[in-house]
This record gives C-alpha cells, sequence and structure tokens, in this order.
C-alpha cells in the first residue's frame, strides 16, 4: 500500500503486516477532488519479512478525502513484538507538512523497531541514523500519553512521559582553561527512572514538570530549551 501511495523514503517504513478488509472509493463526475476512499483493514504479521521489518498485527478504521489530503483516523492500533501505538484523530496525509490533530497512546520497551520510519525521517546524528541516533539507549520501557499537533514532518507533541532504566547521551562540555585533558566524546549518564509532562516541537522544548530518579537521587526540573 506505501508503495502505491507514498513518495520515497516512506515507501517502507520497517512494519511487515498482511492487510485484510473491505476498502470503498468514491469518485463523482470526474473531480478528482470528490475522491473518499472508506477502509477498515485489519493488520496480521507478513510470514515472508523483509530485512528490517517487524511483524505487526492490528487495526486501521479510516476515511481519506482528496480535497484536503487529510484522513479522519476513527482507530489506528499498531501491535509489535515490543510495542503498541493507539491513535485516533485527524490525518494530514498529503502533502506531508499538512496539519494534524491526534491523540496518541504509546509504550515501548525496544525503539530499535522504530528505525525504518525514523530513517525515512531524516534522523541523523553524528554519523549515525535512525533508532542508533537517538540521544537515548532503553533498556526498560517508555510509554507517552498525549496529542500530536503539527505535521507528520514537523511534529509538535504535548503530554506525559515515563521511562525507565534510560542511558541519556549529554553532550560533550567544551574545553577549558584546565591543563587536565577532557573528553570531547558525549557522555552517556544512566537514570533509573523518567517522569515528565510537556511538549515538544524543533524549534522548543517545554518542561512543565520532571522527575529524575538515580539511586538515591532525586532532580526535578521545569523550563524550556529553544533551538
Amino acid at each position: 500500500i506505501l508503495e502505491m501511495v507514498s513518495e520515497p523514503p516512506f515507501q517502507h517504513i520497517g512494519i511487515g503486516a498482511l492487510v485484510n478488509g473491505p476498502a470503498t472509493a468514491i469518485w463523482s463526475g470526474g473531480d478528482t477532488n470528490t475522491v473518499s476512499v472508506v477502509s477498515a483493514f485489519n493488520l496480521t504479521p507478513s510470514p515472508h519479512l523483509l530485512p528490517g521489518q517487524a511483524p505487526a498485527s492490528g487495526v486501521v478504521d479510516a476515511t481519506y478525502t482528496q480535497r484536503n489530503g487529510g484522513v479522519d483516523l476513527r482507530k489506528f492500533e499498531l501491535n509489535l513484538p515490543a510495542s503498541h501505538i493507539e491513535a485516533h484523530g485527524s490525518l494530514g496525509a498529503y502533502p506531508l507538512t499538512s496539519t494534524s490533530a491526534l491523540t496518541v497512546d504509546f509504550r515501548s520497551h525496544n525503539l530499535g523497531e522504530f528505525d525504518a520510519v525514523l530513517s525515512a525521517l531524516g534522523l541523523r546524528e553524528n554519523g549515525k541514523t535512525g533508532a542508533a541516533a537517538l540521544p537515548i539507549a532503553l533498556s526498560g520501557e517508555a510509554a507517552f500519553h498525549g496529542a500530536w499537533t503539527g505535521s507528520l514532518v514537523d511534529p509538535h507533541l504535548a503530554g506525559s512521559l515515563t521511562a525507565t532504566q534510560v542511558n541519556v547521551e549529554m553532550p560533550a562540555l567544551a574545553q577549558s582553561q584546565s591543563t587536565q585533558p577532557q573528553s570531547t566524546q558525549p557522555q552517556q549518564v544512566h537514570l533509573d527512572s523518567i517522569q515528565a509532562t510537556g511538549s515538544y516541537s524543533a524549534s522548543r522544548i517545554e518542561i512543565s514538570h520532571a522527575l529524575l530518579l538515580r539511586g538515591p537521587m532525586k532532580l526535578a526540573l521545569s523550563g524550556a530549551l529553544e533551538a
């Protein structure tokens, strides 16, 4: 389906599923703006996975309308071996810069399952791409509940985040006047848990409240970071 309706690099995003269910397309008077497609699909794991794909199951119940390139997403559920996503609302599908308004529930204990989609979204850092370029490494579980606005290529997220057993990559400190040698490599900081509420966009990260735990240490944070 993505090969038919998407442009590169979004034709392969690492999800291996068979799609089955009814889809009804309506097109009136030869006017492409009247095209709408109503679908109710079930997803089942593909028995023939391509390299980099994760087997997936779930449900897609939605209506696409050509006049605004939008999708009325009544129900979206995706189950991967280590992750679960649910969403509903309005999805700006075409062009990819169209705005969306989605309610999202997400949990995972293996962010590597999203390597292909993160690579497609252009995530790169220090020569790494996809999941490897994320500034965190997760050995516990992460969960997010909140809203996705903005667009698919410029998401704005707001809600609550929890995570356990996380390594956070901190940038190397600038060289000081000290004669002692200093590492120029990013430093890994381990946290037992993170609880945070706030919002994220490419230009601003705002933390309403965050609590970081590491052994007996507790660190409470709030504030904003402008890019």
